[in-house]
């Protein structure tokens, strides 16, 4: 989170500690891997995630 200038990486990262819904937490968890690995405006078929 080092490289996080905008802070978005650190603000999902909280919103996934403090989520407690197990669906907001799997959408999160993939904003989350986007965000890091720079790929966040990457347009991803809907259940790519699911097919792995």
């Amino acid at each position: 989170m080092v490289r996080d200038t905008t802070g978005e990486l650190k603000s999902l990262v909280e919103q996934f500690a403090n989520a407690t819904d197990e669906s907001l937490r799997k959408q999160l968890m993939a904003q989350i891997l986007y965000e890091w690995a720079g790929t966040e405006d990457v347009k991803w078929s809907p259940g790519f995630l699911e097919a792995a």
